[in-house]
């Protein structure tokens, strides 16, 4: 096993982006300045090295690499989240669905950005949608999840995840930043958005077929984004401001417990459903 190069063990993460390649690189090669790193990937793809430095930065930036001195690395704690989550989800052709999370999973999340990360993967995945199961998924949040970086591969994902189900989100909030993410989430072909709704539970929960997952933030990481969320701006001034670091890569304790449970999954939905129409 030590002799197998990592990126083997991750076949999910492809080179097709550069910031996919920046991460295969450096799973097989850890320790490489930025321009060792832009030798590797010129030899596949067309790339400038001030945009491959500019990848490194926002990897940076998000937790996902560290620096020390000129060299970097992958953070362990990206690699430990990647397995997790690898390891319950992204194995579904090797386990019966009969047998798929029959007891409750519990994931934790040190970041923003790999909670985030996650749920898209798991939703777009469609890892919880059964054979012959219901086809749905409805969301309570207190604020739309950002969905990372907007970037080409993302927005795949995200349509895959809007899409392919009949898909809805309610959330009580209707800040500047709701109100943005909302298009995005129109765009990607959510069936339903409503903002401003009253409803009386206490942390952020969706429905998925016949799974439910129930999300816990740390009280500072939820003061944190609300704060940002309710900020009097625009889009662009908030991230140039450093919405990334604040948000996303700041430590924070994000625990997601996914179970299954189709009579209280439907009740949920035929509850929650009249708030779309």
């Amino acid at each position: 096993m030590d002799n197998v190069p990592m990126s083997l063990l991750y076949p999910n993460l492809t080179a097709s982006s550069s910031r996919d390649a920046i991460i295969c690189i450096l799973l097989d090669e850890p320790n490489l300045t930025a321009k060792e790193i832009y030798s590797r990937i010129i030899k596949s793809k067309s790339i400038s090295y001030q945009a491959v430095f500019k990848e490194l930065k926002q990897l940076c930036d998000v937790k996902t690499l560290l620096k020390t001195k000129n060299k970097y690395e992958i953070s362990p704690d990206w690699i430990r989240q990647l397995r997790t989550f690898t390891n319950l989800f992204e194995q579904r052709s090797k386990i019966k669905e009969s047998d798929l999370l029959k007891e409750s999973k519990v994931l934790e999340f040190s970041t923003y950005y790999s909670f985030a990360e996650s749920m898209l993967n798991l939703f777009a995945s469609r890892t919880l949608i059964e054979k012959n199961g219901p086809n749905n998924g409805i969301g309570m949040l207190k604020h739309l999840w950002w969905s990372l970086s907007f970037g080409d591969q993302n927005f795949e994902k995200f349509k895959v995840m809007g899409k392919t189900h009949e898909s809805y989100v309610a959330c009580p909030n209707n800040t500047v930043v709701d109100q943005w993410l909302k298009d995005y989430y129109l765009n990607a072909g959510f069936k339903g958005i409503k903002l401003g709704v009253k409803y009386d539970f206490e942390n952020d929960f969706a429905v998925v077929g016949n799974y439910i997952i129930q999300i816990f933030f740390d009280p500072e990481t939820e003061k944190r984004l609300d704060h940002f969320y309710r900020k009097e701006n625009e889009i662009s001034t908030l991230i140039q401001k450093g919405f990334m670091e604040e948000i996303f890569s700041k430590k924070a304790q994000i625990k997601v417990i996914v179970y299954r449970e189709p009579v209280l999954a439907k009740t949920l939905v035929e509850k929650l459903m009249p708030i779309f129409k």
